[in-house]
């Protein structure tokens, strides 16, 4: 008879580097889709910063949303949970009218991160090239 010995240690260790690089990566992929020119936005504006913007545009002024992410692991290191802690952040994602009647377009950034970084995908590959 023939005894098959799996080393579950080594394979728990292997998920878990693969999701820290999948993680790391959907972070890159955020902060890349926050620094890019990805945005049609209707109007020129001067930001804060004194830069003048048309479209497509970035979502960089001072640095404040990027700046703002936290990616917070639960105890078990099986998830990940991304937000971005300016009181702005919701408006800029998911837009908003002004107060004089001007509609302001989503920028969905955590949208376009997810599709750059295709985190399912590149954990399991991640994980095949480790087992």
């Amino acid at each position: 008879m023939a005894n098959i010995k799996i080393d579950t240690a080594k394979i728990n260790r292997a998920i878990a580097r693969s999701f820290d690089r999948a993680v790391e990566r959907t972070s890159e992929a955020m902060d890349y889709a926050i620094d890019a020119d990805l945005y049609d936005y209707p109007r020129t504006t001067i930001r804060r910063s004194g830069e003048i913007v048309s479209s497509p545009r970035n979502l960089v002024d001072l640095g404040n949303l990027k700046d703002s992410k936290v990616v917070a692991r639960s105890s078990d290191g099986n998830t990940a949970e991304f937000s971005w802690n300016v009181d702005y952040a919701i408006a800029v994602h998911d837009g908003y009218t002004t107060k004089t009647g001007k509609d302001v377009p989503p920028r969905k950034w955590t949208e376009k991160g997810i599709e750059e970084a295709d985190p399912i995908t590149f954990f399991g590959e991640a994980l095949g090239r480790q087992l």
